[in-house]
């Protein structure tokens, strides 16, 4: 059974700066790893992303784009 989602008050946030200021240290404190690897990121997505698509076109024919008629002889012939 899902557990009840708890509702914080987050007025407190925006009334009280000494609040803002302890919310905002903490959560920097939680994600800190997170900002050792920002700048790394962007390489590491362009390696995934450049393997994804060498790996694609040594294993599957490339898709050839068809060309649908839009204007057919019918409406030619109004």
């Amino acid at each position: 059974m899902a557990r009840a989602r708890n509702k914080n008050d987050c007025t407190r946030l925006r009334l009280s700066p000494g609040i803002e200021e302890v919310f905002q240290t903490k959560i920097r404190g939680k994600f800190a790893a997170l900002y050792i690897l920002e700048n790394q990121i962007d390489i590491i997505a362009d390696n995934i992303k450049g393997d994804q698509l060498s790996s694609a076109e040594d294993v599957l024919d490339e898709k050839r784009k068809e060309n649908n008629q839009w204007v057919t002889t019918e409406i030619m012939d109004l």
